[in-house]
């Protein structure tokens, strides 16, 4: 085997060393796999991956603390068979608990769910509504104060102040819908599958065919409210499935 040249070794030692490196690698690799967590709901496994780095860190621990070689290499043996007892403890001890507790809508005849829904949908269609409206009335607004002659400045600290109010306006209302209808939506829906069992999109003359409906899930997943009327579709997607109901 050829001998590392000292330019090689030089590197490779910048290269360990090199912590801008090593920190945008480590907050990439957290970024990952916090959004794979989060979407597979059963975030354990994250546990395994944890194992080895506190492997390294117990080696290194030894290595730091202790001189004999066969110390070292024995702490580092009884540290990692330690560590990975209490990783697998602590995987058994955060199960998720297979009992589930009865849905609140599970004693309503299909009847009374199907109404339920029906009235739900249309207290959504309302909500949206009202934040559609209160939109038009900013962006009427803005076009009222536009005067003839106004100046660059002026133009832009409008157009400034108006999307401001607009942001604000938008984060109102997904924050109020996430407050107050999310929870009843989801229960809603996940009662409508399991009477239902699959729920299927209704048929649309729309140009984007059924994908359309896309934007009503939004209302049961995601931290987003994105489109023309997202609610009012989810809201329309509800009335849909409980008609389904026999």
């Amino acid at each position: 085997m050829g001998m590392v040249t000292p330019q090689i070794s030089d590197r490779l030692q910048r290269l360990m060393q090199n912590t801008f490196l090593w920190g945008c690698v480590g907050m990439a690799a957290a970024i990952v796999l916090t959004a794979v967590a989060a979407m597979s709901h059963d975030i354990r496994w994250l546990l395994w991956i944890a194992w080895p780095f506190m492997s390294f860190a117990i080696w290194e621990f030894a290595r730091t603390w202790l001189i004999d070689k066969e110390k070292i290499l024995s702490i580092t043996f009884l540290g990692i068979l330690l560590s990975g007892l209490a990783l697998a403890w602590l995987y058994n001890s955060l199960a998720p608990s297979d009992v589930q507790s009865p849905s609140p809508l599970a004693a309503l005849t299909n009847t009374q769910l199907r109404e339920k829904t029906i009235a739900f949908a249309q207290t959504l269609r309302d909500f949206e509504t009202k934040f559609t409206n209160e939109d038009e009335a900013i962006l009427q607004e803005e076009q009222s104060a536009f005067r003839p002659g106004e100046s660059k400045e002026e133009s832009r600290q409008r157009f400034f102040a108006t999307a401001k109010k607009l942001l604000e306006l938008d984060n109102k209302e997904r924050n109020d819908f996430m407050n107050n209808y999310r929870t009843d939506a989801l229960i809603l829906r996940d009662e409508l599958k399991k009477r239902l069992g699959e729920l299927p999109y209704p048929s649309t003359t729309s140009g984007m065919g059924t994908g359309w409906y896309g934007e009503g899930d939004q209302i049961f997943e995601g931290p987003l409210l994105t489109g023309a009327y997202p609610i009012t579709v989810g809201a329309n997607l509800l009335e849909y499935w409980a008609a389904q109901l026999p």
